[in-house]
């Protein structure tokens, strides 16, 4: 949990203005030549959502549409691992068990700095009968609370949470702004995870694991499988060689908080489609990876 004195640097930091240039962008931020600016209602289908600490974006596209290949590849796995006992690492197994409805694919996109606040928190999980890819998005920063109440009350409906890096990144990231917040008060499974690490660091209880998920980081099973097979772990790495993609023309991650701020400096959310469109293809990766993690855990199990 992040300290009383690193929360006030970050509040300090928050309050400080936008400078006029948020840093170097290799791809292009402007608009079209003809200068019209693109609005929010112009990005993929989306709807305003409010609760108790205020508004954001809300984007929802069903996998079935945005990835029919993808969709019909995953779900007739899925239906092949239920008919299959396999003995694989226990995080992998939970996702197996789980899959779909109690699972849930995170990946974060923030503004660059360490510390920095969260304007984009990408999702697949299942719902209303199908695989959807639902995106949260923070129209201005201060939006971000109101983002992350909706991702908790989200959380609170699944079981098993799936992510690349997240251990290191996403998921501490999600606790640390969630406590800047102030959510821990309104939020039960934050509060009880921000009094058992109290505890832990005050009165040494033991408790192990506050968390109220079951974590998949797919980063730990991809190293553990291909590190010795493939030039990194990278997930576009991964993307490539495991799941048989390459991107083209995709926004490079280094530039994609500069469109944000773009994007709030100006209004004109034609950058920012091509960060949701980053953030959709890394979520369909998650899928596809996890798929493949298991499938190689299986033979790797029966080979031994």
């Amino acid at each position: 949990m992040l300290s009383p004195e690193i929360i006030r640097r970050i509040r300090n930091l928050n309050r400080q203005d936008l400078p006029k240039t948020a840093g170097p962008a290799n791809f292009d931020i402007r608009s079209p030549s003809n200068g019209r600016l693109f609005s929010t209602s112009e990005l993929p289908a989306g709807r305003e959502i409010e609760n108790s600490s205020g508004k954001h974006w809300l984007i929802e596209q069903p996998l079935s549409e945005l990835c029919p290949a993808t969709h019909a590849g995953i779900t007739s796995r899925s239906f092949r691992w239920q008919d299959k006992k396999r003995e694989l690492h226990a995080e992998l197994d939970a996702l197996q068990n789980g899959f779909p409805q109690a699972a849930l694919f995170l990946d974060l996109e923030t503004c660059g700095f360490a510390g920095s606040m969260v304007f984009l928190v990408g999702l697949l999980l299942h719902q209303h009968s199908d695989l959807v890819i639902c995106q949260l998005l923070a129209r201005n920063y201060s939006e971000e609370k109101a983002m992350f109440q909706t991702l908790w009350e989200l959380l609170e409906k699944r079981s098993v949470l799936v992510t690349f890096n997240g251990k290191s990144f996403d998921w501490p990231v999600v606790k640390d702004r969630s406590i800047l917040h102030q959510l821990a008060t309104t939020i039960q499974p934050l509060q009880r995870l921000t009094e058992i690490s109290q505890l832990n660091r005050t009165a040494n209880h033991g408790v192990s694991d506050p968390d109220p998920l079951i974590h998949c980081d797919l980063l730990h099973h991809a190293r553990r499988l291909w590190k010795n097979r493939l030039p990194n772990c990278k997930l576009q790495t991964l993307e490539k060689y495991v799941c048989g993609r390459h991107r083209r023309g995709d926004i490079p991650g280094r530039d994609i908080p500069a469109a944000y701020h773009n994007y709030v400096r100006t209004g004109d959310a034609w950058q920012l489609g091509a960060v949701l469109h980053h953030n959709s293809l890394d979520l369909v990766t998650l899928l596809e990876l996890s798929v493949a993690v298991i499938d190689r855990e299986s033979v790797r199990s029966k080979a031994s």
